[in-house]
C-alpha cells in the first residue's frame, strides 16, 4: 500500500472510534422527598424525586445506620431526571433519614459529575408510629337544608377517628344493643375521621367498634368498645316565640366604642322571630346623622351610618333566669347573613363571677359549677361568618381571652360543604361545639373543623347569638345597608354519667 493510501486508511480508522468524554463533566443537583413523613408499621410509601440532568441515569437510594449510610435500592431516572422508590418500615418508634446518591455517569459521549442530596434534608425522614382510634357519639348535630325543619329530625353522630389520619381509608362501625347488630361503612377524611348515623334503641344501650381497614400494607386497627353515651338536653330553643321573659335578653344595647361600635348598637326590634326562626338584622339607624369613627391602624377619620344590630344572650338579667353550662356539645342551626359590613355570630361567653360561684352541680360531673376554677374567662366562638368576599372563606372559629386568642379562619371549613352550590348563606347548617376537660372540637353538620385543647375553660358559659356590624368593616356595608342572620333552633346537650 502507498504512504498516501496507508495515510487516508490511518485517518479513517480513527474517525470511527469513539470519541471519549473529556473536562470535568456536567454537574448536577438532586432534591428527594418521602411521601409521608410518619407511617403505620408495614404501610408502603414512596420515596422520591429528580436530578437537575435530564438524561436517564442510575441512582441508589441509602438511610443512616449510626454514622454510615447502608444502600437500600437503587434505580434508573427518566429522561427528565425524576426518580422514585417504593419503601415500608416495620417497629414502633423506628425512624430513618434518607438520602440519595448518582454515581458519575456517560451518556451519549457526554460526561456527568457524581451527585447526592445533603446528609441532612428534613423532608426524607420517616418514622413509623402507632396507630390509634376512638369512636366518639355526638348528639343530633347534623341537619343542613334550605329550610326550617324540627330538631327532633336533625341526625345524631357517631364518628370513628384514626391517628395517622388516612384519607380513603376505608372504615366499619359496628354497633350491638346485645339483642341485635349493625355494620356501616365510610371512608376516612383528611383529618382521619369517618362519619356515620349510629343505631337507635330505646330500649337498650349500644356499643360500637370501628374497625381501619388495612391500608397498603399495615393490618386493620378496631378501636375499644364505645358506650351510646346518656345525653341529656339541658337547653333548647326552636323559637315558637322568643322568650325574652325568662331566657333571652337584648344585649349591648349601648354603643361600645371600647367593643369597636362607635356606630351600632343593638336594638329589640332587630331580633324577631317568626315562622319558627329568629330573624337577627343589622340595618341602618332611622333619624341620626354621620357617625365619625378613627381607624386606628391607619389614623385615618371615617364616616358612616349609624346602625342597629341583633344580639340576644342567655345571661342572667332583669327578670330572664336565662342559662349557662359547663362543659357539653351546644348547637345552633343557623343561616348567616351574605353581605360582608357586618358579622354573624354563634358563641358562648363567661357567665360572670356570681353564676360561676354557685355550688349547683353539673349533671353527672358531681361537682360545683366553677368551684375552684383556675382557667381565665373564655370567650368560645363556635362560628362567625364575615359575609361573601371575605379572604380565606370568611369563616371563623375563636377562643378568646383578655390576653390572646387561638384559632381564626377556617378555610378548610369549605369541605363541610355540600357542593358548589352550598354555602353559608344558602343553607341552614348545625354549628357546634364538645367542650369536655380535656379540650373543644368545633363541627359544622357533624364534621370537624377546628380543634384544641388550648385556653380550655373549666367555667359556666352562658349563649349568644347576633349579627353585628363594628366599626373596622362598615366600609364594606352594602348599598342595601342591611343584612339577615336566621337561626332555626339552639340546643345544649351535657353527657351523663352512666348509671352505676
Amino acid at each position: 500500500m502507498s504512504a498516501p493510501r496507508l495515510l487516508l486508511a490511518l485517518i479513517l480508522g480513527l474517525a470511527l472510534v469513539p470519541l471519549l468524554a473529556v473536562g470535568p463533566g456536567v454537574a448536577a443537583s438532586a432534591t428527594l422527598t418521602v411521601s409521608a413523613a410518619r407511617v403505620m408499621s408495614g404501610e408502603r410509601f414512596t420515596v422520591s424525586g429528580r436530578l437537575s440532568t435530564p438524561v436517564s441515569r442510575p441512582v441508589t437510594l441509602r438511610y443512616r445506620v449510626g454514622g454510615t449510610w447502608r444502600k437500600v435500592a437503587r434505580t434508573q431516572t427518566s429522561r427528565s431526571g425524576a426518580f422514585a422508590f417504593r419503601q415500608s418500615l416495620t417497629g414502633i418508634s423506628t425512624r430513618r433519614s434518607y438520602r440519595v446518591v448518582a454515581p458519575a455517569t456517560t451518556v451519549h459521549r457526554r460526561r456527568y459529575r457524581p451527585t447526592s442530596t445533603p446528609t441532612s434534608t428534613p423532608r426524607a425522614a420517616v418514622s413509623v408510629v402507632d396507630q390509634r382510634g376512638d369512636v366518639r357519639v355526638l348528639p343530633a348535630v347534623d341537619q343542613p337544608g334550605r329550610e326550617p325543619a324540627a330538631a327532633s329530625s336533625a341526625r345524631r353522630v357517631a364518628v370513628a377517628r384514626f391517628t395517622p389520619a388516612r384519607p380513603g381509608r376505608r372504615v366499619t362501625l359496628t354497633g350491638s344493643d346485645g339483642a341485635s347488630t349493625s355494620v356501616s361503612m365510610a371512608t376516612q377524611d383528611a383529618q382521619g375521621e369517618a362519619r356515620f348515623v349510629p343505631s337507635a334503641s330505646a330500649a337498650r344501650t349500644w356499643s360500637y367498634t370501628a374497625t381501619a381497614q388495612p391500608w397498603k400494607g399495615s393490618a386493620a386497627l378496631t378501636t375499644g368498645v364505645t358506650a351510646d353515651p346518656r345525653w341529656e338536653l339541658a337547653f333548647a330553643d326552636e323559637f315558637a316565640t322568643l322568650n325574652r321573659a325568662s331566657v333571652w335578653t337584648d344585649r349591648g344595647t349601648q354603643r361600645l366604642p371600647a367593643a369597636q361600635r362607635t356606630c351600632a348598637r343593638a336594638d329589640p326590634s332587630m331580633a324577631t322571630v317568626a315562622g319558627g326562626v329568629l330573624r337577627l338584622r343589622v340595618t341602618r339607624e332611622p333619624g341620626t346623622g354621620t357617625c365619625t369613627w378613627r381607624n386606628p391602624e391607619s389614623g385615618v377619620a371615617e364616616k358612616h351610618h349609624y346602625f342597629l344590630n341583633g344580639h340576644l344572650g342567655t345571661a342572667p338579667g332583669g327578670s330572664a333566669e336565662g342559662f349557662s353550662y359547663r362543659y357539653g356539645v351546644a348547637a345552633a342551626r343557623v343561616k348567616f347573613q351574605q353581605p360582608r359590613g357586618m358579622h354573624g355570630s354563634f358563641w358562648l361567653q363567661d357567665a360572670g363571677p356570681e353564676t360561676n360561684s354557685e355550688a349547683s352541680p353539673e349533671p353527672g360531673s358531681g361537682i360545683g359549677a366553677g368551684i375552684g376554677s383556675t382557667s381565665p374567662e373564655v370567650e368560645i366562638d363556635v362560628a362567625e361568618f364575615f359575609g361573601q368576599g371575605y379572604p380565606q372563606g370568611g369563616l371563623a372559629q375563636f377562643l378568646h381571652t383578655s390576653t390572646g386568642k387561638v384559632g381564626g379562619l377556617q378555610p378548610g371549613a369549605a369541605h363541610a360543604l355540600s357542593g358548589r352550590t352550598d354555602s353559608w348563606w344558602t343553607r341552614f347548617h348545625v354549628l357546634s361545639v364538645d367542650w369536655t376537660p380535656q379540650g373543644y372540637v368545633f363541627r359544622i353538620d357533624g364534621v370537624r373543623t377546628f380543634a384544641t385543647s388550648e385556653l380550655v375553660s373549666d367555667r359556666r358559659e352562658f349563649v349568644v347569638l347576633s349579627l353585628l356590624s363594628s366599626d373596622w368593616e362598615l366600609s364594606r356595608m352594602p348599598a342595601s345597608e342591611s343584612g339577615l342572620l336566621q337561626v332555626d333552633w339552639v340546643r345544649v346537650w351535657q353527657e351523663l354519667r352512666p348509671a352505676s
